[in-house]
């Protein structure tokens, strides 16, 4: 029994009895009643219900002289059976969340007699607090369902209560724990601003850095096309930039010096400007001195070996001068020394000393001074001796203009002009 009626489990039987009823005289009858059945037993009866539910029982009486009374008692019919939640749907609740964003809870169970949707779930979200004074502070419906919606508004650690509950009361719960993280500060205009300033000069610089080498490479390729090697456009660049200031987005022109109509010089374009001015100050290089003859006028050598190719160098009237001026003075000190002629035949020849003395001449004046147009295709010929003549060694050589023998001092120079003594005529002359 319970307070106001009775309480039992579906298909179990339940017995009632009137024994307790009085009479005056005698109780002569009972009379049951559930529902539509009616049962007429003297004293007691048994009742059994297949469904859970609540349901009413009528107890009539009579005595002997006919008079009756009537009592009724509620008997409530209950499953046994305890809902169970699903481990798995457990497992996946979460577990943290931010303050002030919604959060969904969903969780699941199973019974043995009642169905899934005729179970009750209530989610309490505050499990210290008996907000429905049923006597248990963890069981308050602050949510109900298995899947709720929950907005956190502080951060912290929230306890929470699921319980499930069946049709009979019977109820299975889980605590857990939700960590509510406290939610950024919103950004101002001013943060938006400054980060976009940020990326918009981080993006400028890279653009402006890209620019400028992609230049720096196309002025390296100018100047590269003008005869510069890398090596020397890159110093040249150099050179630029510390003479004058580069604007940030100057053009390759402006990089490589283009701009400002600088003549770009090669490194043997400087060797060849510093050998002319070796030359000029040896031999001077003055317009108002005396053009040379036309016999001392430089010719191209076409019989020259390889190996004495005249290399075709431009040099000034005033260079030429200068070597024709040298040539006389080699000239009139042909007839100082005399060698002692070929023994053999017993006839004393001249011996010629060498007009060069060892003097390098510039490339043009040697290169077109060995023969005349009438023997350029001939070459020299020598024929060394083992004659020697006052402690020197001596050659003797026969003159290609007229084919006359004569013998001269070896000096210590590969090549040397000289001068037959018979035709007078000049040549030049290699010593191997």
């Amino acid at each position: 029994m319970f307070t106001g009626g009775w309480k039992t489990s579906i298909n179990q039987e339940t017995a009632f009895s009137c024994s307790s009823s009085t009479d005056d005289d005698i109780i002569a009858s009972c009379l049951w009643e559930w529902g539509s059945v009616f049962s007429d037993t003297n004293s007691s009866t048994s009742i059994t219900w297949p469904n859970i539910g609540t349901y009413q029982v009528n107890l009539t009486v009579v005595d002997n002289s006919g008079n009756s009374a009537t009592t009724t008692a509620i008997v409530v019919v209950d499953d046994s059976s305890i809902p169970s939640l699903n481990q798995q749907s457990i497992e996946q609740l979460p577990s943290s969340t931010i303050e002030g964003e919604s959060l969904t809870l969903s969780i699941d169970a199973i019974d043995a007699y009642d169905q899934s949707y005729q179970l009750i779930y209530h989610w309490d979200l505050n499990p210290n607090s008996d907000s429905d004074a049923n006597g248990d502070p963890t069981d308050d419906p602050d949510f109900i369902g298995s899947s709720v919606d929950v907005e956190f508004e502080q951060g912290g650690r929230k306890d929470i209560v699921v319980t499930v509950f069946d049709q009979s009361g019977n109820s299975d719960s889980h605590a857990f724990s939700i960590n509510v993280d406290n939610a950024a500060e919103p950004t101002s205009a001013i943060g938006l601003v400054m980060v976009a300033m940020f990326v918009g000069l981080v993006t400028i610089s890279v653009a402006m850095i890209g620019f400028r080498r992609w230049q720096a490479g196309l002025a390296v390729q100018l100047l590269q096309g003008r005869g510069l090697s890398e090596a020397e456009a890159k110093q040249h660049i150099a050179m630029v930039k510390q003479r004058k200031k580069i604007p940030l987005f100057a053009d390759a022109s402006v990089i490589a010096g283009l701009d400002s109509g600088q003549q770009i010089v090669t490194s043997e374009q400087k060797s060849q400007q510093r050998q002319d001015a070796e030359y000029a100050s040896i031999y001077g290089n003055s317009s108002n001195q005396t053009q040379t003859s036309e016999t001392f006028a430089p010719r191209t050598n076409t019989y020259a070996p390889s190996g004495f190719a005249p290399i075709q160098n431009q040099y000034g009237m005033g260079t030429q001068s200068a070597a024709a001026d040298a040539m006389a003075m080699f000239a009139e000190e042909e007839n100082e020394e005399i060698i002692e002629t070929n023994k053999q035949e017993g006839v004393i020849e001249k011996v010629t000393k060498v007009i060069s003395g060892g003097v390098e001449l510039p490339h043009q004046v040697k290169a077109q001074i060995d023969v005349n147009d009438a023997v350029e295709d001939q070459q020299s010929s020598i024929e060394a001796t083992d004659t020697t003549a006052d402690n020197q060694n001596v050659q003797q050589v026969s003159c290609p203009l007229c084919s006359s023998n004569f013998e001269i001092a070896i000096p210590d120079v590969d090549e040397a002009i000289v001068e037959c003594p018979t035709c007078n005529q000049d040549f030049k002359l290699r010593f191997d």
